[in-house]
């Protein structure tokens, strides 16, 4: 639900990733089908990057509270004579991070642009 919602609330702001976009445009077919794919990639990092930095944190702060419970659940199963070796049981260290892979080109594959708009 937190994932819907962070990407809605991103695509209504497309149009400041657009904004940021500067390529130089051109309506000639072979220059726009090269710029309308550099802009997919540009607005799908973009989206990527915004939903990693809204989520990524709470998911890293809830697998964490969750890996700490665990360990010490674990722990009160391990045997006295056995601690020494619950130890060496770490939660990961490395940082968590979730990649958004949105297909733009798929999600944008029924637009039909109107190059004569002003």
């Amino acid at each position: 639900m937190k994932v819907s919602k962070a990407l809605n609330e991103e695509i209504r702001r497309l149009s400041t990733l657009v904004d940021e976009f500067n390529l130089p445009f051109h309506p000639e077919q072979l220059v726009l089908n090269v710029y309308k794919k550099e802009l997919h990639l540009h607005v799908e990092t973009g989206l990527g990057s915004n939903l990693r930095a809204r989520l990524s944190t709470a998911l890293a702060l809830n697998m964490e509270a969750s890996q700490r419970e665990m360990t010490e659940r674990m722990d009160i199963l391990i045997p006295a004579n056995h601690k020494a070796a619950s130890n060496i049981i770490l939660p990961r260290r490395q940082p968590f991070e979730i990649l958004y892979r949105l297909n733009c080109d798929n999600l944008c594959a029924d637009f039909h642009e109107d190059l004569e708009f002003r």
